[in-house]
């Protein structure tokens, strides 16, 4: 009977030990695009397609709010690090109701605007919406982007379809507007 016992919680134990995942494991599942703020499309590899107020050709991050009503985001936050997920918070800045709102994932926290103190991977990499509270509120994993048409890069971006709710795929930008499917 005791060894019926050992037995079963053994089992047990390794039922559950087997259905846990690290806080960092890459294969982590993506969080459903739900009503309301959600990442919507990102840009890992811009070298041509949008500068940013200084000209620059920066990585990219679009939120789209899918709501009907203007969402403050003062002290929500923006990371690419499952380990330090209060990496970037946003300052005081609003999203209007079914709107974007693009954010620089360049590193540089000096210029004006909103500039992330990270920059995306073009290799690839998870990024984190979360709340005040740290509450995940979207995730997005991409892969590498490697698109050549002949001896042309094309540059693409990661994006929602349908816009705002739909699953990712890689697009052609539309920066600050509505995802639409192209090729």
């Amino acid at each position: 009977m005791n060894t019926l016992k050992l037995l079963l919680g053994l089992s047990l134990l390794t039922l559950v030990l087997s259905n846990c995942k690290k806080e960092d494991d890459p294969d982590t599942e993506p969080v459903a695009a739900k009503p309301g703020l959600v990442l919507n499309e990102l840009m890992a590899v811009n070298t041509n397609t949008v500068s940013d107020q200084n000209g620059e050709f920066d990585d990219w991050i679009e939120l789209y709010n899918n709501t009907d009503s203007t969402i403050n985001l003062l002290g929500y936050y923006l990371t690419d690090s499952k380990s330090e997920l209060s990496k970037w918070a946003f300052p005081d800045v609003q999203i209007a109701s079914k709107s974007y709102l693009c954010v620089w994932a360049d590193g540089d926290v000096l210029q004006s605007g909103l500039h992330t103190n990270y920059k995306l991977s073009s290799l690839g990499e998870t990024i984190l919406l979360l709340t005040p509270e740290l509450n995940v509120i979207d995730q997005v994993k991409y892969i590498e982007q490697a698109i050549v048409i002949g001896e042309t890069f094309v540059e693409k971006s990661f994006a929602r379809m349908p816009n705002g709710t739909g699953a990712f795929s890689w697009q052609l930008p539309s920066f600050n507007g509505e995802n639409i499917s192209n090729p």
